[in-house]
């Protein structure tokens, strides 16, 4: 994981040799970039348009799909947040455990999680009753039946039946509203029977 996108030199506002070297480690198809912390490089009274172009620019090398944002600082009132910005209210999830967008009801796991561990999702704590592999979405609050899956704050399915905190959310309990969901009741099955 490049962390703070590589610490650029923001102050100095210069982009040209950070986004060559950023390009190359792009090109490692195991290397992700974590845009967070990247105002930690900025002047202390730093605004979005400040940072924006290199995150945009890790966006894009990097793709939104091999970026992810954790907000810890954010979450305890301190940080590097610019003035008159907007407190966000975070509640606290496990650190194995990433929120990509606040309007999220799921919760990405940034390592494999193993029946029976303890975690905390949402300032609760869950006993998890299956496996959650690493990458694979765990619900952040109950979900009911019909109601829509949120990841990266968009809309990417919906719930096929209830789905409790803490619960792997997949093709076992959630279909696509956009695509075909190429599943079967036996399936399903075999699913839960080979990963719970």
């Amino acid at each position: 994981m490049l962390d703070h996108c590589g610490k650029p030199p923001v102050r100095a506002g210069s982009l040209l040799e950070w986004r060559s070297a950023l390009a190359r480690l792009a090109m490692l198809p195991n290397v992700v970039c974590k845009l967070s912390g990247l105002a930690t490089e900025a002047d202390a009274d730093w605004t979005p348009r400040s940072i924006q172009p290199w995150l945009e620019a890790a966006l894009v090398t990097f793709t939104p799909e091999r970026c992810l944002f954790g907000c810890g600082l954010v979450a305890h009132g301190g940080g590097h947040v610019p003035r008159g910005a907007p407190r966000w209210s975070w509640r606290m999830s496990d650190a194995r455990l990433i929120r990509l967008h606040g309007d999220d009801n799921v919760l990405t796991a940034a390592r494999a999680l193993q029946a029976g561990d303890t975690i905390a999702i949402e300032g609760a704590t869950v006993v998890l009753a299956t496996v959650i592999p690493i990458g694979y979405k765990v619900a952040a609050r109950d979900i009911a039946r019909g109601e829509q899956i949120i990841k990266w704050g968009a809309p990417i399915g919906s719930a096929t039946a209830p789905i409790a905190r803490g619960e792997s959310v997949h093709l076992h309990n959630m279909k696509s509203d956009y695509l075909p969901t190429y599943t079967n009741e036996a399936e399903g099955a075999r699913y839960v029977d080979a990963h719970h």
